[in-house]
């Protein structure tokens, strides 16, 4: 993989339309964890920050639940993105996969890039029209949940596409009953019919 704005263009385009070759194409990339985790601060924060606008753009949005303030957003994002990238390496070993820790941290990285790509896409269709946004969000997050899946089984080698589910949704769920836990904790009020 290329690390020029083209071949990462392309390569964002290629984790959409054939996320298992695009997995394997960034694992071959070498990186160091220092590098590793300073980039999946930056993108973690970036999405955060993204999402916390395309929040106050939706139309409907509950008030009595804003997002708290960005900082405060961008830090427990990350921390839901550091626990996730552990639980699915850990869920991925212990269920037989082969992936290492900074495999997984690579992966999980190149997500976030592909997620900040379609995030900015999404900014600028609602800017447009929220619907056109809305319906965009729609599309992609199947295309996002797919790319995970086969992320992970990549990632991990398995021999069963429903261990690379099982994976990925635990290690997504885990995350967030840990964040359901967390944020009273912090005083953020979570909307009424979720706790």
């Amino acid at each position: 993989m290329t690390r020029d704005l083209p071949g990462i263009l392309n390569a964002i385009t290629r984790s959409l339309t054939d996320p298992a070759d695009a997995a394997r194409a960034v694992l071959r990339t070498e990186w160091d964890r220092g590098t590793l985790w300073t980039g999946f601060v930056l993108v973690s924060v970036l999405n955060a920050l993204f999402q916390g606008v395309l929040q106050m753009l939706v139309p409907g949005t509950d008030q009595q639940f804003m997002i708290p303030p960005p900082l405060v957003f961008a830090v427990l994002m990350t921390g839901f993105l550091v626990l996730n990238t552990y639980l699915t390496y850990a869920v991925g070993r212990a269920w037989g996969g082969q992936g290492s820790f900074d495999d997984t941290l690579t992966l999980m990285v190149w997500f976030q890039i592909v997620s900040l790509a379609l995030t900015a896409v999404q900014f600028l269709l609602m800017l447009v029209t929220p619907l056109l946004g809305v319906l965009f969000a729609l599309l992609t997050l199947g295309l996002m949940v797919r790319c995970m899946i086969l992320f992970v089984d990549v990632l991990h080698g398995f021999d069963h596409m429903g261990k690379a589910f099982g994976t990925a949704a635990a290690a997504f769920f885990g995350a967030v009953l840990a964040g359901m836990l967390v944020l009273p904790l912090v005083g953020i009020q979570l909307p009424q019919g979720v706790q």
